[in-house]
């Protein structure tokens, strides 16, 4: 049987992501789970779940009082005298940054975790100290825009990481997609770098949802107002599509006050076509996946995208840019429908088929999609996939 594990998962702050907050339910049932984070001010905690607050960064005084509290519980340990002469240097200075770090450190000292997972390559900063000693396993999460570009349009930070990253012990990589950009930052026979698909309770959607062909082809997206997402090449595409005399609306959920997409809609006279709204909880999204039509994804680049895996698991149809790792979710004609990055024609013609696309087709797409996703990204598989890559970890420590 293999031994429980005392793990630390520090994603910045605790206002943790759902796909975090899952993995987190789901280990925590087997193992000592502690949350590491700033600004603590909206939390919903988990059962069993330990919560160490390192301070709030926007409020110094705060932050002082929880690097005090470290001091005081280390006063009489063998680094006590260290630690407080630190904390007098820090506060005479004000350092926010570095009272941060302290913190960090403080309660790592405190846990000695069997393993340290870092949710966010832009938290690698505050891991360089213990990078530096090899003190802990860290375990980095690969995702998004932080890996899949900026990297790669940042020198600077590509520098950066090709210092760190052989110093960590294993990787997570959302998708294979992910991972082939992992390596070309770094790497090597010995590195570890796992895929491990996000993980959703299949409870939660019971079965695929009804669905019939509207008269007016309800067309959605979700996702802040980056250009990575491409929702400019999506709004040329509803242009061409009102040229064709298509009736449609398109509602983008989480890209409200947009200026640049709000200049474009306006430009293109598509004020009655498109809405854009604030982001929204997760069952409005989810009643607005139940009573569109088709989830339209246009980015540029993607790890894996989660809306993505949620509409296939509540009936939804889904087009996507065939970029990263969707086209791990989506296979062209199978379990959606695939069309090229930066194409707002073909995103036109795509739609136009699918307005004619016979309902049963539909059906057909709809449960292999909803199959796929039960078998790649249920929360059990998730769960066993962690543990095989934190135990894989430990093995070559």
């Amino acid at each position: 049987m293999k031994p429980k594990l005392k793990i630390v998962i520090f994603d910045g702050s605790f206002k943790t992501r759902p796909f975090i907050n899952n993995v987190i339910k789901s280990l925590g049932k087997k193992h000592k789970l502690y949350v590491l984070g700033f600004d603590n001010s909206v939390i919903n905690k988990i059962e069993g779940v330990t919560y160490v607050d390192l301070g709030t960064q926007s409020n110094k005084l705060n932050l002082l009082k929880r690097s005090l509290v470290f001091v005081f519980n280390n006063l009489f340990k063998k680094s006590g005298i260290k630690d407080f002469q630190t904390f007098i240097k820090l506060m005479l200075r004000f350092d926010s940054s570095g009272l941060k770090h302290f913190n960090f450190n403080k309660a790592l000292a405190q846990i000695k975790p069997d393993i340290v997972h870092v949710q966010w390559l832009s938290l690698l900063p505050y891991c360089e100290t213990i990078l530096n000693s090899k003190s802990y396993n860290i375990v980095l999460s690969q995702l998004g825009y932080q890996l899949n570009v900026r990297p790669f349009v940042d020198a600077e930070n590509e520098i950066y990481l090709k210092r760190q990253y052989p110093k960590i012990r294993g990787f997570h990589s959302v998708s294979h997609a992910i991972k082939e950009k992992s390596n070309l930052i770094y790497t090597s026979l010995s590195k570890i770098d796992k895929v491990i698909y996000s993980g959703f309770n299949f409870s939660r959607f019971p079965s695929i949802c009804l669905y019939e062909k509207q008269e007016t082809l309800q067309l959605l997206s979700v996702g802040r107002p980056h250009w990575i997402k491409g929702y400019d090449y999506m709004i040329k595409a509803c242009e061409d599509l009102k040229k064709n005399q298509i009736d449609f609306h398109y509602t983008i959920v989480g890209a409200r006050g947009n200026e640049e997409l709000i200049y474009m809609i306006n430009d293109l006279n598509l004020q009655d076509y498109i809405t854009i709204t604030h982001s929204l909880p997760q069952k409005e999204v989810y009643q607005l996946m139940i009573n569109s039509s088709l989830l339209v994804l246009p980015s540029l680049a993607e790890g894996i995208a989660n809306v993505v895996i949620e509409a296939m698991a509540i009936g939804l149809p889904v087009l996507s840019t065939r970029c990263g790792g969707v086209i791990e979710l989506v296979t062209d004609n199978e379990t959606g429908l695939l069309v090229p990055i930066r194409d707002a024609n073909s995103l036109s013609k795509k739609i136009q088929d699918f307005h004619t696309l016979p309902l049963d087709k539909i059906n057909a797409l709809r449960v292999s999609a909803r199959e796929k996703v039960e078998k790649n990204h249920n929360i059990e598989k998730m769960t066993t996939d962690f543990e095989d890559l934190y135990y894989k970890c430990l093995q070559n420590d």
